[in-house]
């Protein structure tokens, strides 16, 4: 599902485990959206722009000639950034980008279960 915080465009994928993880939608080669559909089901995500070829997980899966890059060139340093935390409460999403777990996201989670409960 295509969405976006504040203006960074986001795209919000269940992994295998059916888990919602939360990717840029942003191709780390040029800046490209990723996805233009509001929603669907695919594996793979694919630049329209120079054909990069990234895993639901944001992981980089191929390139275009990859020769092409020399040989100092790290296919992981591509990956598209993930939210390292994501919270799922009724529905509400809550993430941080931060490596550091946050504890304001079970904060966020109680604070909009006593709003539900009211």
């Amino acid at each position: 599902m295509r969405r976006a915080i504040g203006e960074q465009p986001v795209l919000m994928i269940r992994d295998n485990d059916g888990q919602v993880q939360v990717i840029m939608n942003r191709c780390t080669h040029r800046g490209n959206l990723l996805c233009t559909q509001k929603q669907g089901n695919n594996k793979q995500l694919v630049c329209p722009y120079h054909g990069w070829v990234f895993g639901a997980d944001g992981q980089l899966l191929d390139t275009p000639e990859p020769s092409g890059y020399g040989k100092q060139w790290n296919k992981a340093d591509f990956d598209v950034p993930q939210a390292n935390h994501v919270e799922v409460y009724r529905g509400f999403v809550l993430l941080a980008w931060q490596k550091k777990r946050l504890p304001w996201l079970n904060t966020w989670a109680m604070r909009l279960n006593c709003l539900i409960a009211w």
